[in-house]
């Protein structure tokens, strides 16, 4: 890797001391990034409603709201208009308002009062994104899960005895991930994955025995908090384990992390059912809430569920009591009192009852929101079509949505990336996931425009699209553009993959900053750095601050002449515009990393595979960005009306220094 020149035969005269200088900053371990495997789990079962705190899982509705709103605060009045109806009907019944409901769970939603906008509620101390500068005493102060430590602060937390307070950091940390793999290894090879706890400890290897002496912990606990994994049962007067997948995992996690997992999952799900549903909005849609309340309160009398999904599809599994839909009939359409059509995501089924929206039974055809990746959230069973049993293995439908189905209760079966996909045009995958990654490119925009005046209005940014149009040109006569790529993101996003374009290397940001702090104006005659990272925000501002500050980076000889460009959108627009992307080792990828949670919605999802710790804390530099995100998906007002807003809020001296870089960059053109 530390040789890797973007797979390019010439390189530019800066780059030739490659050892001294290397190309590639050091990267971290991909154990984060590891993708988490589907434990194998008893199907769920319909069962009587278990006495639970009063008004919970209204809470956890509203709680789930504000997460896909990217943890924004809500009015009150905007929360109550969006909640479902079985959550309305429980406040009818309870004769409580939603405002003393929601009280109740203040670890789950904060209720607070905005002078503008009268009661507000937020997630208790999430990410702060509200008007005001600082979060109201009700939010709580922002955190995240502690950060963390290094391997010798863990074991130290191991050696004072605080094994199981610290069991998620303890999660990163080498010794234990072994110690699971060796148990499972061993109960792999035993019958049906069984074996009494006390047998296991005479059987585990020195390695592990060491770590849970030094734990301070027995066989049984440890495996106790990893229960999606490992199943413990009292039997007469011994203690079972049995291992519940068929192969030991890469990376264990616990149930919390698992839960976590899970709840980030269904929201990115519903963001993405808002997206390739964008299209279809005389249809309307139906909660797997309301579906799965529906069934358990009345079973299907009167209900009609309609299966959207291919013949390949169907024969793995599929909702009970549902209707392929070249079965309905307009005799059954008309007797039903409710039809509630279904497929994986809800873009099918959608577009079904689009085009029926005009039809005399328009008013009670509904879709199910999230399709039956959603239904598997909120804890819905399957059935095996052809025996009526209880079924765990679901068909994701393209591999690409395998990423937004629960981490537990299911087990994905998902087409391989390069099998080919033989489907009517209107069954594709590809149809529907193109329609929403033009959506997010969309998004993308407005949201790189809002980063571009906000955090670098000095800084000329170029599109994606013109980049590759004009790279190819100069490729087609003979000549080189001049292009450098400068790669400012962090370590952990440069391993999954970067940038690559013919004739165009890729270097890194310790790497340029060292160069123009020792480059001459002569060295770098003819080249033009492209700064890039995710959706423009950081690189923006390294090129910004090189332009007005060049003293803080060594770069006074060169800052008069120096090309610096960023690229509008970051990778993400490389990613719409179909851009190369190589790994750490060169090679052709479709992986990429969204730095975190709060930007997966704006990356493509046709034909790219998201790469993410899906239990990282927000970065501290991404908050503003996120800020950022979300005033520019509320903004409806154009380009040039964003500009003429951000010239308003400029100080005059920044706007003037605008201006004549811009007139300066013009010169060159006749025109």
């Amino acid at each position: 890797m530390a040789g890797y020149d973007g797979g390019l035969s010439a390189a530019p005269r800066f780059l030739d001391e490659r050892a001294e200088n290397p190309v590639y900053m050091p990267m971290m371990s991909m154990q984060s990034l590891t993708a988490f495997a589907l434990p194998v789990m008893s199907p769920p079962v319909f069962l009587a409603p278990v006495a639970a705190p009063m008004g919970i899982d209204i809470a956890t509705e509203v709680q789930r709201l504000i997460e896909t709103e990217s943890f924004k605060p809500l009015s009150l009045s905007e929360v109550a208009a969006r909640l479902s109806s079985s959550s309305e009907r429980v406040l009818d019944a309870s004769m409580m308002s939603l405002e003393q409901v929601l009280r109740l769970h203040p670890d789950l939603v904060s209720v607070w009062e905005q002078d503008e906008f009268g009661l507000m509620v937020s997630v208790p101390q999430s990410p702060w994104l509200g008007a005001n500068a600082k979060p109201p005493e009700e939010h709580g102060v922002p955190k995240g899960k502690p950060q963390k430590g290094n391997r010798e602060q863990v074991l130290n937390g191991i050696l004072r005895g605080k094994a199981l307070d610290i069991i998620e950091d303890l999660t990163v940390v080498p010794d234990l991930q072994e110690s699971l793999c060796d148990i499972a290894s061993i109960l792999l090879a035993s019958p049906d994955r069984t074996m009494l706890v006390s047998s296991l400890g005479n059987r585990i290897s020195n390695k592990t025995r060491n770590f849970l002496r030094c734990a301070k912990l027995r066989t049984a606990q440890l495996l106790r908090c990893f229960a999606d994994d490992f199943v413990l049962e009292e039997k007469g007067a011994g203690t079972t384990v049995t291992y519940t997948k068929a192969a030991p995992e890469q990376f264990y996690v616990t149930q919390q992390q698992h839960q976590r997992i899970d709840f980030a999952r269904h929201s990115r799900l519903l963001k993405l059912a808002a997206d390739v549903t964008m299209d279809f909005r005389q249809a309307k849609d139906f909660s797997a809430t309301d579906l799965i309340n529906a069934v358990c309160t009345s079973g299907t009398n009167g209900l009609m569920i309609v299966d959207c999904r291919t013949e390949a599809e169907q024969s793995i599994s599929a909702l009970p009591g549902a209707i392929q839909l070249y079965n309905v009939t307009a005799e059954y359409l008309k007797e039903a009192r409710l039809v509630v059509a279904y497929c994986c995501i809800g873009c099918r089924s959608a577009e079904w009852c689009q085009e029926l929206s005009g039809s005399i039974i328009a008013d009670k055809l509904h879709y199910l929101r999230g399709g039956i990746a959603a239904w598997l959230h909120e804890g819905g069973q399957l059935i095996q079509p052809s025996t009526g049993l209880p079924c765990r293995l679901v068909h994701c439908w393209s591999w690409e949505l395998s990423a937004f189905f629960p981490t537990r209760g299911c087990t994905l079966h998902c087409p391989e990336i390069a099998a080919p996909q033989f489907l009517e045009p209107e069954n594709s995958p590809e149809r529907s996931l193109l329609r929403a990654s033009h959506v997010r490119s969309q998004r993308l925009r407005k949201v790189a425009w809002e980063v571009r005046l906000r955090y670098c209005p000095s800084v000329l940014c170029l599109d994606a699209e013109d980049i590759i149009r004009s790279i190819r040109h100069e490729e087609e006569v003979g000549r080189s553009t001049g292009y450098v790529f400068v790669d400012v993101r962090t370590p952990e996003e440069v391993e999954v993959s970067t940038i690559s374009s013919p004739g165009c290397p890729t270097i890194f940001k310790d790497a340029f900053l060292k160069m123009v702090s020792n480059a001459t104006a002569e060295s770098l005659n003819g080249y033009t750095f492209i700064l890039f990272c995710t959706v423009g925000g950081r690189s923006g501002r390294i090129c910004q601050e090189l332009l007005t500050d060049p003293e803080k980076f060594g770069a006074t000889k060169v800052a008069a002449s120096i090309q610096l460009k960023s690229l509008l959108g970051g990778i993400a627009g490389w990613a719409h515009a179909k851009g190369g992307l190589v790994d750490s080792m060169g090679q052709p990828t479709l992986r990429i990393s969204p730095w975190c949670q709060a930007f997966t919605d704006l990356f493509p999802v046709s034909g790219m595979e998201l790469v993410l710790d899906e239990l990282q804390v927000v970065p501290q530099d991404a908050r503003d960005l996120i800020d950022c995100k979300s005033n520019a998906e509320q903004a409806s007002a154009s380009a040039p009306g964003q500009i003429l807003r951000t010239c308003q809020a400029l100080d005059p001296q920044v706007l003037a220094d605008t201006l004549h870089r811009a007139a300066q960059t013009c010169q060159q053109y006749d025109d």
